[in-house]
């Protein structure tokens, strides 16, 4: 039978209610599910979940690092390509070696006029 993956955090606030309301009937019992088992599961996911909590901090503070390294060398690309385009010609060689010259907003490469009165003119 398929169970769908608890959300982690619903879960473990789950397991603590049933850890306060067990721990005070130990004549409960299940042979399957003895209560330290359940307890060591319990501990064992709260720390697996403070274990992913730490390394995601770290994780965040690694994608904004990138972010902004990404954007330096993105502006960086762009005047080194722009400067070479200048230098070189938008037909050369060197900026075909580089994927060819940066397409320029607002400029439609292989756009058609339309012919007067709205007609298109092949």
């Amino acid at each position: 039978m398929y169970h769908p993956i608890p959300n982690p955090v619903l879960l473990k606030s789950r397991a603590s209610q049933i850890i306060k309301v067990w721990s005070g009937h130990p004549e409960f019992q299940l042979a399957d599910v003895p209560f330290d088992d359940f307890k060591t599961l319990y501990q064992h996911l709260a720390h697996i979940m403070g274990n992913l909590q730490a390394r995601e901090i770290e994780l965040l503070s690694l994608r904004n690092e990138q972010d902004e390294t990404l954007a330096m060398l993105n502006a960086a690309c762009l005047r080194v390509h722009n400067g070479m385009e200048s230098h070189f010609g938008p037909d050369s060689p060197e900026i075909a070696g580089m994927g060819g010259p940066l397409s320029r907003p607002g400029k439609r490469s292989g756009a058609r006029a339309a012919a007067p009165g709205g007609a298109w003119n092949p």
